[in-house]
């Protein structure tokens, strides 16, 4: 949820906390990893995390899925190869909490350029050139952001030193 498309503050939040600090592709985030922050900064973070969730909740509670009325395909995930306006057009409901509708224009040397992004989270049907009918469906999602940033943002306020230690707990499976 906190990297979706349209919500710049969770990954400011994520950078803020330092979870990319000891981060590797290979090996995800170690076991018994911390980063020291500054506590004021994050705590202003926090709050402004805090105030974008409030905004978005009434898009944030729902999981998003799709189908078409002309076309066998549906479900969640992404999609291309269908057109909306005479643009080739694809639906992704990734990360969780989103669904985006992006437009691309052909270019003449086969490669494509984007000339839309649309959140569609708020629409039930949107008409397509070729597969009928885009329909997107809610499925009410569990978020719990707004009850654990509180008390975040409490512990912060109450503290007085200029900076505290997260202690990161995600962790990949080692194979």
């Amino acid at each position: 949820m906190l990297n979706g498309p349209f919500f710049s503050d969770g990954p400011l939040f994520l950078d803020t906390l330092g979870v990319y600090k000891n981060f590797t592709v290979e090996k995800g985030i170690p076991k018994g990893s911390k980063a020291e922050v500054n506590r004021f900064v994050l705590y202003k973070v926090a709050e402004q995390l805090l105030i974008a969730i409030q905004r978005d909740m009434d898009l944030l509670q729902y999981d998003y899925s799709f189908r078409f009325t002309g076309y066998s395909r549906k479900g969640s995930g992404s999609i291309s190869g269908f057109r909306v306006n005479g643009y080739y057009a694809c639906v992704d409901t990734r990360p969780r909490r989103f669904c985006l509708l992006e437009l691309r224009e052909a270019l003449p040397d086969a490669r494509s350029r984007l000339v839309g992004q649309i959140d569609i989270r708020n629409k039930s049907e949107i008409e397509t050139d070729d597969w009928g009918i885009l329909k997107v469906k809610k499925r009410k999602a569990r978020v719990t952001w707004q009850d654990v940033l509180p008390q975040m943002i409490e512990f912060l306020k109450q503290r007085k030193s200029k900076t505290v230690v997260i202690n990161h707990k995600l962790h990949f499976p080692r194979k």
